[in-house]
């Protein structure tokens, strides 16, 4: 019915603008800019004529929230005014936060100024609450490059800190976190851990965007973020770069690149962009001695800094060879510390092909490498005759398996130089297909035999 009420109106004011004489009018919205609790929001439109004659004028009244959505919308009102006229309030009775009043006449004349039948006004209505004096307030730190996704769902993402320096509590519950392109999110419960949006005297409350992607902080570039109080700015901070991972944090009135401490005192410390790898304690088991065939435990201090890189490595050889497997360490979030304990395998060293001695553990990765030497003597005699036995049936099948056969007339492959595992060396289709045999004629005769204990039951 309103499409249809505007297209006669405006078919009217096609077909007699022909005959229409010159005029000028204007309209202005009367209201109060801040409103101390929903109940005390109201406002009138006021139109009058600036030149011409008596006219038929139009108005048409909206409502916008700060996203640009509608929030209310009224019919048209029609008037016949002769010089001025002022509407009667209206009471949309809204939730606390921002809003932008619009108006538009269009007046039955033909208006030689029309820049002027057009007004809108920002307000903003506040919870009872919020009567307060938010001058204690200030952005403390914030964290514009995250590691991960900068979106994602809190606590991780991006961030901004806010610290009450009052005596009093603050609530922040509507307040706008902007940024230098006009976009921003309105401080609500779904954006502070807990859902709680008071901050107590001297105190922190982190604000996350928490998949919101109407406040993004820029990683490079000059970039202004900005804390609002209706159209009241209550605090701003520029920067102009980021480092992933790192958080800007006001130290003193000046601002640094340091390690983020959301909710918490601000850390006075700018991080170091090398990184740092330490190999702190060598576990050898309650003996203190190592052999071939152990497996030891490595407890490193990995600090990864300002690079790409991710991938740490942790091994034990000497000049000529490397006498262990390599253990690996990945480490992706920057400016971090890990402490890890590490499991390395020896070599069994059954052949003797490696001397009893000193050989050195290596961490190396991230462009930086530590090291620490280690003593190992002997063998573990245990493991060297388990390896044996199976070496020797394994070397017992082969032999077998080189003599003529009726069940295996196909050429065998034999993979050469494989190491000392236990595991299989070859088999041909032939032989496979005899076990088969084997394991399905086995399987029948346990079915049988269930089959048999079942029945004698019943």
């Amino acid at each position: 019915m309103k499409l249809a009420a505007i297209f006669v109106f405006f078919f009217i004011i096609l077909s007699f603008s022909a005959y229409a004489i010159d005029c000028d009018w204007e309209v202005e919205i009367l209201s109060e800019t801040i409103f101390q609790n929903p109940d005390d929001f109201e406002f009138r439109y006021f139109i009058s004529k600036i030149e011409g004659e008596r006219a038929n004028i139009v108005l048409n009244r909206s409502i916008e929230d700060i996203y640009g959505s509608i929030v209310r919308s009224y019919d048209l009102y029609a008037v016949e005014v002769t010089n001025h006229h002022t509407t009667l309030s209206l009471t949309p009775n809204l939730d606390s936060g921002t809003y932008l009043i619009k108006g538009e006449i269009f007046p039955d004349c033909n208006d030689s100024s029309s820049g002027n039948n057009y007004d809108e006004k920002l307000i903003v209505i506040l919870p009872q609450n919020m009567s307060q004096n938010f001058s204690a307030l200030q952005i403390t730190e914030f964290l514009p490059d995250p590691s991960g996704n900068d979106n994602d769902p809190m606590p991780n993402g991006e961030w901004v800190e806010l610290y009450n320096s009052g005596g009093e509590p603050l609530d922040v519950l509507g307040l706008i976190l902007n940024d230098d392109y006009g976009n921003g999110i309105e401080i609500s419960e779904i954006n502070v851990l807990g859902g709680n949006t008071v901050i107590q005297p001297e105190d922190y409350l982190v604000i996350y965007s928490n998949e919101d992607g109407r406040l993004t902080l820029n990683n490079e570039g000059l970039e202004k973020l900005k804390l609002y109080y209706g159209e009241i700015r209550l605090d701003q901070v520029s920067y102009s770069s980021s480092k992933e991972g790192l958080s800007w944090s006001k130290n003193d009135n000046n601002w640094i690149l340091a390690y983020p401490t959301p909710d918490e005192e601000n850390n006075q410390e700018t991080p170091d962009h090398s990184s740092n790898l330490e190999i702190e304690k060598i576990y050898f088991g309650s003996d203190d001695i190592s052999v071939f065939g152990d497996q030891v435990r490595v407890r490193v201090n990995i600090y990864k800094g300002d690079t790409a890189k991710y991938n740490v490595d942790l091994y034990i050889k000497n000049n000529e060879y490397q006498v262990s497997k390599r253990s690996e360490i990945n480490v992706y979030d920057p400016f971090k510390n890990y402490t890890l304990i590490v499991p390395v395998q020896i070599e069994p060293n059954c052949n003797k092909k490696y001397d009893d001695g000193i050989y050195t553990v290596y961490l190396q990765g991230l462009d930086e490498i530590a090291t620490k030497e280690i003593e190992i003597e002997g063998l573990d005699e245990d493991l060297c005759q388990v390896i044996t036995e199976k070496v020797n049936i394994m070397q017992e099948i082969e032999s077998s398996s080189n003599e003529p056969s009726f069940y295996s007339t196909e050429s065998q492959q034999i993979i050469e130089d494989n190491r000392i595992t236990g595991e299989v060396i070859y088999e041909s289709s032939d032989v496979k297909a005899r076990n088969l045999g084997i394991y399905f004629f086995s399987g029948v005769m346990l079915l049988i035999v269930i089959f048999l204990i079942i029945k004698k039951t019943l």
